[in-house]
């Protein structure tokens, strides 16, 4: 389970302007949640089990909300260099979302054979994920009482994708210099990017434990990874156990 808190949207952060990157007040966004399950029994469970406490929270937090889903093979890894994920707010973290001139399997491939590649061969980069989304549809288990998850069909993204730059030079080096030998098949492909800059990015549960940020915050799992406090180490280990 992990999180990535946003900046305020600003269009120029994706410094190109071969497709749209305009975004109406009410469709910004202050993060995104990343939920990934080993199998689909065991999401299914968590659904029945913590679907409804998880419906309620977006209502008490959040004014609008959509829940995307990625099928298998959807998600991929082409680089990664993140010591500590379980909180990491040190970076030149960029999320992409994507809107497809069609959302077919030709853009899905262009996703991740071409588009996240050429972002990752460049040495201005440290990290790219790529994530093709499956259509929009609100899931089952959520109710759609607590929190606003209509999206239009001019509202939907097809796709996302992270990527680290190693500083705020290296990410204008790359759009200066680099993209624009992606930038023509970029506009075939693509009709709307809407690219946030992230706070941080807090993984909260990973491989199914709790991780420092999970059970103190963000915040104060920085203190504990600068001060290298083993008392408190030594009790989220005992706490893990104990699930």
């Amino acid at each position: 389970y992990r999180q990535v808190h946003f900046h305020d949207y600003v269009p120029d952060f994706w410094a190109s302007d071969v497709v749209n990157r305009v975004l109406p007040g009410r469709r910004s966004i202050s993060g995104i949640a990343e939920f990934v399950f080993p199998t689909e029994a065991r999401m299914r469970a968590w659904e029945k089990s913590s679907g409804p406490f998880a419906d309620s929270d977006d209502g008490n937090v959040f004014s609008r909300s959509a829940a995307y889903t990625v099928s298998a093979g959807g998600f991929r890894d082409l680089k990664r260099s993140v010591d500590q994920p379980e909180c990491d707010e040190t970076r030149i973290r960029m999320i992409a979302m994507l809107v497809a001139r069609a959302a077919d399997s030709a853009f899905q491939s262009y996703l991740v054979e071409r588009l996240a590649p050429g972002f990752a061969q460049s040495d201005a980069v440290t990290d790219v994920r790529a994530t093709s989304l499956d259509p929009y549809e609100v899931p089952d288990w959520l109710d759609g009482q607590s929190a606003d998850r209509s999206l239009r069909a001019d509202e939907q993204h097809h796709a996302t994708m992270e990527i680290v730059f190693q500083d705020e030079a290296a990410r204008s080096r790359f759009f200066a210099d680099e993209f624009p030998n992606l930038a023509d098949e970029f506009a075939q492909q693509v009709s709307t990017v809407h690219a946030y800059r992230a706070i941080g990015a807090y993984t909260l549960i990973d491989d199914s434990e709790v991780t420092m940020s999970g059970w103190l915050g963000g915040n104060s799992a920085q203190l504990v990874r600068e001060t290298n406090a083993a008392n408190v180490r030594a009790l989220l280990s005992k706490y893990n156990r104990a699930r």
